[in-house]
């Protein structure tokens, strides 16, 4: 973890990689240091996604309520991981709630004041807007590259949480529900 000219300490995360140290005063002049407890709620699933965050310290745990009610973990995500990206692009309401593991430490980018940095043609802005779509693009490929393996007659997962079948082949799928 390396440490900024302010002192705040900065996530060791792709999400910064390539970021200037000359351009951390004003990314962090546009965020805000949010301190948790464990069992803190971070935001709630339905909330409306106005910012996203980088753990700077401790972790946090993803959860998501099924149409029965039911709170379902999806991940734990450690020091260094990013949440709530794809809500930089897309807007809208977040699609599962996160609660702190333990006590931690996140960065909080808004949305609004991040696209201010953007529009500023700001250096570091710009690179963590990149380094944001080619984490997204990587899990794109990694989705295309499962369902392509389900095409190609994989077994589908067996239980509720199986939403439909997949038809089709590699290059062109469907997602049908039963």
């Amino acid at each position: 973890m390396a440490t900024n000219r302010g002192g705040t300490e900065l996530p060791a995360t792709p999400l910064f990689g390539g970021v200037n140290q000359d351009d951390w005063p004003e990314l962090l002049k546009h965020a805000g240091r949010i301190e948790l407890n464990a069992g803190q709620l971070v935001y709630s699933q339905g909330d409306e996604a106005d910012a996203f965050f980088a753990i700077v310290a401790g972790s946090v745990e993803v959860r998501s309520r099924n149409a029965a009610g039911q709170e379902q973990i999806l991940a734990h995500l450690a020091e260094g991981s990013v949440l709530a990206e794809t809500s930089l692009l897309l807007g809208g309401t977040h699609s599962a709630s996160v609660y702190a593991s333990e006590p931690c430490a996140l960065l909080k980018f808004p949305h609004a004041a991040f696209k201010e940095l953007l529009e500023q043609r700001h250096h570091g802005a710009i690179r963590v807007l990149y380094n944001i779509a080619h984490s997204l693009a990587v899990r794109l490929r990694a989705a295309g590259d499962h369902v392509a393996e389900l095409a190609r007659g994989a077994d589908l997962p067996k239980g509720p949480a199986t939403a439909g079948v997949v038809r089709g082949n590699a290059d062109h799928f469907r997602i049908f529900t039963q």
